[in-house]
């Protein structure tokens, strides 16, 4: 009997794997054509928080991305048109509370604006 599927390699080289389906996906235009198949479908949608700045990922936040990207798949093969918009910038609260701690500031209601922090803690 004829082998149906190329038999795998005992020790599969994941990173080449993962290159050769990458170039498939831009070769075929399987996004795009996700994309147009979808456009016009139901709206669904949801935005996904970005990493800590300050933190390393840690294996909860690669699961919970894992869902989250399963679950979107999910939806886009039931037709729904999504905007694909995982995260937003809140990266500059980190920095800005980081800046607050390192000048001893309390509270919101101390100064706390651009201007009431020095300089040299601007821009790092």
């Amino acid at each position: 009997m004829a082998h149906v599927f190329a038999p795998l390699p005992s020790v599969p080289d994941h990173p080449r794997l993962e290159e050769e389906i990458l170039q498939w996906w831009e070769d075929e235009r399987i996004f795009e054509q996700l994309r147009e198949r979808t456009r016009g479908g139901p709206k669904w949608s949801f935005i996904d928080g970005p990493v800590t700045a300050n933190k390393t990922l840690g294996v909860h936040t690669a699961w919970g991305r894992t869902l989250k990207d399963v679950f979107q798949r999910y939806k886009a093969l039931r037709g729904f048109d999504q905007r694909y918009q995982n995260g937003f910038d809140c990266q500059g609260l980190w920095i800005e509370v980081g800046v607050e701690r390192q000048l001893g500031l309390n509270s919101k209601r101390e100064p706390h604006t651009a201007l009431a922090v020095p300089r040299e803690h601007r821009r790092r």
